[in-house]
């Protein structure tokens, strides 16, 4: 809910900025009212009694549009008391000094500096233009959406089974539009230094097949992969081996993903062991602070029980049923696309689905439990002791949770 309501003041605001467009250039709705001059004061002639009783936030909203597509002048509308009163008790947009995915840059701290001086500026009465204020208010939209963390749904988006079924992820995202345009955003914004690079380089300095230029745009495909999450940390690990499909220089630069996997917050791990096996006080008598292997789906951390046993415990990452199911939505919808303007032979579909059949099946701890025990079950039968693998400790593993012996 309290996504929504900031998205609803955002689209809001976007609203009256683009009643502002429409009437610097003349387009006002003949419904509107005229609107008085004298002494700053707004009367309109008649009030539209379907948007409520007086005093009401939305009839309020209602008139500072009508207000704004007057054929008053902005600047004068703007400055008046009831609008700038209105305006100033408006939720402010969040502040952008802090991006959590990128590193501050020349490009971010100058996009902080100019909005919080647009806000400044438009609070103390002295606005701008109309087309201005409305590429401002969209850029905020944007920018404050591609930074603000996904809320994903409780229900699973393959249902209880599980199993990876892109049909079902179809009928589930096609209920939920904004879910989708949230995460197309997100990825728009952390792609857009790449696809830009690479627009660059073959139409501009005409350098795509530069391997200078190859190395450093693999680098920043890298960082890309990196940022979003287990889905495209797979993928590249996957792709990474692919040289058949993928180049060589970009393969080998995604290969670090098989041993360098950035690790999530070691509190929230820490929670997520205590909801699926109990606190970790009673069930631990030490564990370490930090991971000490971090992988796409997982990581590790080094423990000691109550009963003196070193083990290892693997942790699944928060919501990755959810966040692997959208990407794999999202990649599968624009794969003929790509596949169409590449002119690729490859049914890029076809081995979306080949992955996500691998990406879901590796996320239940459980089945992993159920064939470790069964493989060290006939490596015994067949007298090969010199082949194991860990004891699983199952009174300290569930379907997101993987206790095992610790093996030097």
């Amino acid at each position: 809910l309290t996504y929504l309501s900031h998205i609803l003041m955002k689209l809001i605001a976007l609203f009256v900025a683009l009643t502002l467009v429409f009437d610097a250039f003349g387009f006002t709705p003949r419904v509107m009212t005229k609107v008085s001059r004298s002494q700053h004061a707004v009367f309109p002639e008649r009030l539209d009694e379907s948007f409520g009783m007086s005093g009401n936030p939305l009839q309020e909203v209602r008139e500072v549009v009508r207000v704004f597509v007057s054929n008053i002048g902005a600047n004068e509308i703007l400055t008046s008391p009831p609008v700038h009163k209105l305006i100033t008790q408006l939720p402010k947009l969040p502040p952008l000094k802090t991006l959590p995915t990128l590193p501050p840059t020349p490009a971010t701290s100058g996009l902080s500096t100019l909005y919080d001086a647009f806000c400044e500026t438009a609070l103390a009465g002295a606005h701008p233009s109309a087309l201005l204020f409305f590429l401002v208010q969209l850029l905020s939209l944007t920018i404050s959406t591609a930074f603000t963390p996904i809320e994903y749904p409780s229900s699973l988006p393959y249902g209880k089974a599980n199993i990876y079924n892109p049909s079902l992820a179809a009928k589930f995202y096609s209920a939920r539009p904004l879910l989708v345009l949230h995460r197309l955003i997100q990825l728009g914004f952390s792609g857009a230094p790449l696809g830009i690079s690479l627009a660059v380089d073959k139409y501009i300095t005409k350098k795509l097949d530069d391997e200078p230029t190859k190395v450093k745009r693999a680098k920043t495909l890298l960082t890309f992969v990196e940022n979003n999450g287990c889905t495209y940390i797979k993928i590249g690990q996957a792709a990474s081996v692919r040289e058949d499909i993928f180049d060589a220089t970009y393969a080998k630069e995604l290969s670090q993903l098989q041993d360098r996997v950035p690790p999530f917050d070691s509190a929230l791990a820490k929670s997520i062991i205590a909801s699926e096996v109990g606190s970790i006080t009673s069930r631990f008598t030490k564990i370490s602070d930090a991971p000490v292997a971090s992988a796409s789906i997982g990581q590790v951390y080094k423990a000691t029980t109550v009963d003196g046993k070193e083990v290892a415990v693997k942790v699944q990452r928060p919501n990755v049923v959810n966040v692997i199911a959208l990407d794999l939505h999202i990649v599968r919808t624009f794969a003929p696309i790509y596949q169409k303007l590449t002119k690729a032979t490859t049914d890029l579909q076809a081995l979306a689905d080949e992955w996500g059949r691998g990406f879901i099946a590796e996320l239940n701890y459980e089945n992993e439990a159920f064939n470790t025990k069964n493989f060290q079950s006939q490596m015994a039968k067949k007298g090969l002791t010199a082949v194991t693998s860990p004891t699983v400790v199952d009174s300290l593993s569930s379907s997101r949770i993987l206790t095992t012996e610790w093996v030097e």
